[in-house]
């Protein structure tokens, strides 16, 4: 006969993964110096307005740094780094649990600004995402970063015929990052 365990999960339990950056050289340089990632806010991004990685996948990031061509004064760059982040910092929109607290929140703001809301609501979705998630961040600092897994924008299928997933970190508070630890691969 076996005996049931019942596990508490605590949510301060700690997540490391090895997160990718494709960049260029150029850029590399600045973060390094700066100690800073630096972007151009945008209405649709996927996952709001934050730095974004790959979670472990490096060729995805090389893929990522070249994809624009690049001249001998702006060579590709691919920074690696491994993050430990609280699973309480963390909305990751691949699990059911923090799916729907995103989605209890879009309630909340429904309920709050109605037309509004809808309005924004019948936007192009990448648009709505990045505007809902913004709002979710500033208003959840708890949260550092969100995780969410797309179908990849390099979509090519193999003989496996399985899609190309992207699975893919953006950080809103850049103080999670550890500077001191990023190293750039060598491509």
């Amino acid at each position: 006969m076996m005996k049931s365990r019942t596990v508490v999960l605590n949510e301060k339990r700690k997540i490391t993964l090895g997160y990718f950056h494709g960049t260029k050289l150029e850029n590399a340089k600045s973060i390094f110096s700066e100690q800073e990632f630096r972007f151009r806010p945008r209405p649709n991004h996927w996952l709001g307005n934050g730095v974004y990685f790959f979670v472990d996948d490096e060729y995805q990031a090389k893929w990522w740094a070249g994809k624009d061509g690049h001249r001998e004064t702006n060579l590709p760059a691919v920074l690696y780094f491994p993050l430990t982040i609280s699973r309480n910092e963390l909305l990751n929109l691949n699990s059911i649990r923090d799916l729907e607290i995103l989605d209890k929140f879009a309630e909340e703001l429904f309920f709050n600004f109605g037309k509004v809301f809808v309005e924004f609501s019948e936007l192009e979705v990448q648009t709505f995402h990045c505007f809902l998630l913004d709002y979710f961040f500033r208003v959840n600092n708890q949260y550092k970063a969100v995780r969410r897994t797309f179908l990849s924008t390099k979509k090519e299928i193999g003989l496996s015929r399985f899609a190309q997933l992207s699975d893919q970190l953006c950080v809103f508070d850049q103080s999670i990052i550890p500077f001191s630890r990023i190293k750039i691969l060598d491509i």
